[in-house]
C-alpha cells in the first residue's frame, strides 16, 4: 500500500513542477500530495501541503479536514481543534 502513496506523491510533485496556471488544479495537487504524505507518516509535510491547498482554493473543505487529521495524529490537539472549528464554520457557511 505504501508504494501507491509514494507513487501518488511523485505524480503530484511532477504535476506541481509543471506549474499549472489554474489555482484549483494546484490546490488539488497539493491536497492529494498532502494526503499521500500523511499516509506515509510524514504529517508535518502533510500539514504544509494541505495548508497550501486551502490558501489556493479556500472553498475546498477536504484540505482542512486532512490538515485536522494530520495535526491530531502528531498530538497537536490545540491546533487540531482550531482547524476543526474553522472547518465547521466553513461547512455551515456553505450549506
Amino acid at each position: 500500500m505504501a508504494g501507491r502513496f509514494h507513487d501518488a506523491l511523485v505524480l503530484c510533485s511532477q504535476g506541481l513542477n509543471m506549474k499549472p496556471e489554474d489555482a484549483c488544479v494546484r490546490a488539488r495537487l497539493y491536497h492529494n500530495r498532502g494526503v499521500a504524505y500523511s499516509n506515509l507518516g510524514q504529517r508535518i509535510l502533510a500539514i504544509g501541503d494541505c495548508s497550501m491547498a486551502h490558501r489556493l482554493s479556500p472553498m475546498l473543505w477536504q484540505p482542512l479536514y486532512h490538515r485536522y487529521l494530520a495535526y491530531n495524529a502528531i498530538g497537536a490537539t490545540t491546533d487540531a481543534l482550531k482547524v476543526s472549528l474553522i472547518t465547521l464554520a466553513f461547512v455551515r457557511a456553505s450549506c
